[in-house]
């Protein structure tokens, strides 16, 4: 009851401190076309909103009525880099097996990106670089930090490079290409 009645006491005292609220005229603010400045754009028409609240509920126990679905998606089979792009492993060239060369890819196309500077990721990806390794592989690497990815990485911003420079009309063929494959394109 105490509570309650400290409470009481408290809506009083605000009750009379406040003051009543004033309401404020808005200002009409006249739009003077100046020379430069773009003319506002009209808002977009409101686009419709689903009410779910109306909605006809479901029997218990169901959770929806439809669903659709694309099928699963999988990746494109791995292709490797072009011969002319070495991997380095203290300073010497190093063939690698598809499955080594493309988890070395990830790494060499993560460079730019913080994660390839803490030592926790550089330990957990050399872990599961060296479980893809061959034999042979495996007794010649031993440091992550004797690797150099430095032409595969040159390589991939280069390919980036080549996607981003593209033209609108070799984008739309690609992309017609990808949905006669039956595949559809999310990066162009």
């Amino acid at each position: 009851k105490r509570i309650s009645q400290k409470k009481k006491v408290k809506r009083e005292n605000n009750s009379i401190t406040k003051k009543p609220a004033v309401k404020r005229e808005k200002k009409e603010v006249k739009e003077e076309k100046k020379p430069g400045k773009k003319p506002k754009k009209e808002p977009e028409p409101e686009l419709p909103v689903w009410k779910w609240w109306l909605e006809e509920k479901l029997p218990e126990g169901q959770k929806w009525r439809s669903l659709s679905h694309n099928g699963p998606a999988f990746p494109e089979p791995y292709e490797r880099v072009p011969d002319h792009i070495k991997f380095r492993y203290d300073g010497k060239v190093m063939k690698l097996s598809e499955k080594t060369e493309e988890n070395a890819t990830f790494f060499a196309k993560m460079l730019d990106h913080d994660y390839t500077t803490k030592s926790v990721f550089r330990k957990n990806f050399f872990d599961d670089f060296r479980r893809y390794m061959t034999e042979n592989e495996r007794s010649v690497i031993k440091k992550l930090e004797l690797c150099d990815f430095s032409e595969m990485h040159q390589y991939f911003l280069d390919e980036a490079a080549k996607r981003k420079n593209r033209t609108k009309e070799e984008k739309e063929e690609l992309k017609v290409e990808e949905q006669g494959r039956g595949r559809r394109t999310r990066y162009l």
